[in-house]
């Protein structure tokens, strides 16, 4: 079940001018009818990429994608469609495909996706980002989790780190988060 934004309560904090200038400039490329994509990166525990979700938003409409390597056996389940098992060199041209197309990012711990992608050899083309665990810690005063966050705005949080799951439930996140705390009118 989802709250509307205005129910949720944050322990509010000043946000930087830095902060409140990029969740007005998400909101208005959102508003724009911009393209995002929020993405999510799932690991092994010694770093090795296995999975990622994508979900790509403009206006009302959410797609949300799960990217599997092959031979990976992986335990949370894609809830948001099917499961795409390939080779890394296609899942290496699908997401680029999908960034290429999107206008700008949007991530949990965004940085931290990047470097494990670029590591795989990975460069996403050079966009503006927003990062939901950066602005959760300017506006509560410490960095929460992906879950703190989905709790925190009512979004789902079935079957997470599963990387198509998570990159829905930081999209829906990232939506409530510029509704509630934007300044345009």
């Amino acid at each position: 079940m989802y709250r509307p934004c205005s129910q949720v309560r944050w322990v509010y904090r000043t946000v930087t001018p830095e902060c409140q200038k990029q969740i007005d400039l998400a909101y208005r490329h959102f508003k724009e009818g911009k393209r995002f994509l929020s993405l999510d990166v799932e690991r092994t525990e010694d770093g090795h990429f296995h999975e990622i979700g994508i979900t790509i938003v403009q206006g009302a409409r959410l797609e949300s994608f799960n990217y599997r390597k092959k031979k990976v056996d992986r335990g949370p389940r894609f809830v948001f469609g099917k499961t795409i098992v390939a080779e890394f060199y296609i899942i290496h041209s699908l997401i680029l495909m999908h960034a290429k197309k999107a206008d700008f990012y949007v991530g949990h711990s965004f940085w931290h996706d990047q470097n494990h992608l670029k590591a795989e050899g990975i460069d996403l083309p050079e966009k503006f980002y927003c990062d939901t665990s950066t602005w959760g810690k300017a506006l509560r005063g410490y960095m929460p989790s992906l879950y703190a966050l989905t709790q925190e705005y009512g979004v789902g949080s079935s079957q997470m780190h599963c990387g198509g799951n998570d990159s829905r439930y930081t999209a829906e996140v990232f939506l409530k988060m510029i509704d509630e705390h934007h300044t345009h009118t």
